[in-house]
């Protein structure tokens, strides 16, 4: 009895550690700065590699366009892929990788007139989404 106990006990705890995420612990946000890394779910690691792009128009400063950020992720899970998201309209936002969605929400600080934004002063603001099973 003591053994068969033990063996539901293990059983138990192990399909706990390898369970797929639920749609109730999504959305989730995350902040992350560059060459920063995320553990999401045990099929989804974010990476934050760099900022390569920054065309936004500063505020305060009337641009004809809103300008561009764009950022290099990497994502790792079911194999690495590198994924470009920009804050944009006319460029993607939003990828779709493994059962989640990862959007660019904003890319922060806003550029000001006249100031150059060191690297590691960005931060990037993603919402990880977990698409439902009916998609």
């Amino acid at each position: 009895m003591k053994n068969l106990l033990l063996f539901c006990t293990c059983l138990i705890m192990l399909s706990a550690c390898t369970q797929t995420p639920q749609q109730k612990d999504f959305p989730q946000t995350v902040e992350l700065q560059p060459k920063a890394t995320k553990k999401i779910s045990n099929d989804l690691t974010i990476r934050f590699n760099t900022v390569l792009e920054d065309s936004r128009c500063p505020t305060g400063v009337q641009c004809p366009t809103e300008g561009n950020a764009e950022i290099l992720l990497e994502l790792n899970g079911s194999g690495p892929e590198t994924v470009h998201l920009n804050t944009g309209g006319m460029f993607p936002k939003t990828e779709r990788y493994n059962s989640y969605t990862i959007t660019l929400q904003e890319l922060k600080p806003h550029p000001v007139p006249g100031g150059n934004i060191d690297e590691g002063k960005y931060i990037a603001v993603l919402v990880i989404d977990l698409e439902s099973s009916g998609e």
